[in-house]
């Protein structure tokens, strides 16, 4: 629904092989700083410096329970990039 009344833009990982009509998908690395600058200034190019809202919802979780770095890594020093 967002698609249809503003400019969506989704960076994730993996770009998914089914999308949102009228989004605009990037890949996108939260673990590395050069990539996340690379993609932004790139984003700022072609969109501009304008953001109405940011929707966080990248995250690593395990449902096992076990312990993983990827936790760390992705959710927590991600999030902090």
């Amino acid at each position: 629904q967002l698609a249809n009344r503003y400019k969506v833009i989704c960076l994730d990982w993996n770009i998914p092989s089914e999308r949102v009509p009228n989004a605009d998908y990037y890949a996108f690395n939260l673990t590395s700083p050069n990539n996340i600058e690379g993609t932004m200034h790139g984003l700022q190019l072609k969109y501009g410096k304008r953001l109405r809202s940011v929707i966080h919802l990248m995250a690593y979780y395990s449902f096992t329970g076990d312990y993983s770095p990827k936790y760390q890594e992705i959710t927590v020093d991600g999030t902090r990039n």
